[in-house]
């Protein structure tokens, strides 16, 4: 039979786990290792909305579900780590200051784009839910390509090497089937963009010159994927180096949205059908883009970009 003492330090060391493990710290980017078949919604170190979004975030604390959290492999380069200082980041937007965008590009860069011809997407600077802060940037995507809409930025991939993306999302609706795209880079080798978005309700990667997506869109594939609870704020690093392409979405390495050396069957064999492909972004754009019946409304905030981790964080 346990005496009291021992009975109270068994308690304490039970508590002092929960607390580790659900810690506001940054993490250390090391990412689940553990084969986590979800992804947490709000990043981390997230907080609730502040200002006027705690009410408009009834979703959140809903996990993403998908079985792609992985740890890492391959030798391809991670976007995990301790949350980088603002200052020091080639691009950092939290909205804060800003009012409104126009189409000539404000003083950091950001303006609004509608590739090849433009419809009823809309954004909007709105302080109706803010994941760090008061405002963020609300997206209203519209079904049909001419119906897209972005916030572009030429500044954030100006610098050599690799190239390090981070910014929280927020989607009222979870993914469909329709194919759509939340972050698109043009790349100056094929002339064609880079697409980051959904499509078989679950996250991915696409290539606009062949179609080809990471995953491939097997029911394997999309099982190494994830798909993101809606209305709860997402943290998405993206690291690209090369050929390497990594993502982790709250803070886990997605197995199925990695490209690396060797290919993994059902993953990335297609992407690199042609030998290895290594995309040179130009721009970053972040917003709404369907090709068929997708639609969504979307909030996006604390964008950064760099040429070194960045991480997730207040």
């Amino acid at each position: 039979m346990r005496t009291p003492i021992v009975e109270a330090r068994a308690w304490i060391a039970v508590a002092a786990a929960v607390l580790i493990g659900c810690g506001g710290s940054p993490r250390d980017g090391a990412g689940p290792e553990d084969g986590a078949r979800s992804a947490a919604p709000g990043g981390r170190g997230g907080s609730a909305p502040a200002g006027g979004g705690a009410g408009a975030d009834a979703g959140a604390g809903a996990a993403a579900s998908g079985g792609g959290a992985t740890g890492a492999s391959g030798g391809a380069v991670d976007g995990g780590g301790a949350a980088a200082d603002c200052a020091s980041l080639a691009v950092c937007e939290d909205f804060e200051t800003a009012t409104a965008f126009g189409d000539a590009p404000d003083a950091k860069g950001w303006h609004v784009a509608h590739p090849n011809c433009a419809g009823t997407g809309a954004i909007a600077v709105t302080d109706q839910v803010a994941r760090s802060g008061k405002r963020s940037l609300r997206v209203d995507g519209a079904a049909g390509y001419c119906n897209h809409v972005f916030l572009a930025n030429e500044k954030a991939t100006g610098g050599a090497g690799p190239l390090f993306l981070r910014f929280y999302v927020r989607i009222d609706r979870p993914l469909g089937d329709d194919h759509v795209t939340l972050l698109a880079m043009k790349d100056r080798t094929s002339g064609k963009d880079l697409r980051f978005g959904g499509q078989k309700q679950v996250v991915i990667w696409n290539r606009e010159s062949d179609d080809a997506t990471l995953p491939e869109l097997s029911p394997a594939g999309v099982a190494k994927s994830v798909a993101p609870a809606a209305l709860a704020w997402h943290c998405v690093e993206i690291a690209i180096d090369g050929p390497a392409i990594t993502t982790r979405i709250d803070g886990a390495s997605i197995a199925g949205l990695r490209a690396a050396t060797p290919p993994t069957p059902d993953v990335d064999q297609t992407w690199q059908r042609s030998g290895a492909y290594a995309p040179a972004p130009a721009d970053v754009r972040v917003g709404w883009e369907s090709y068929g019946n997708g639609a969504a409304t979307l909030w996006l905030d604390d964008i950064a970009a760099s040429t070194a981790p960045i991480g997730c964080g207040a």
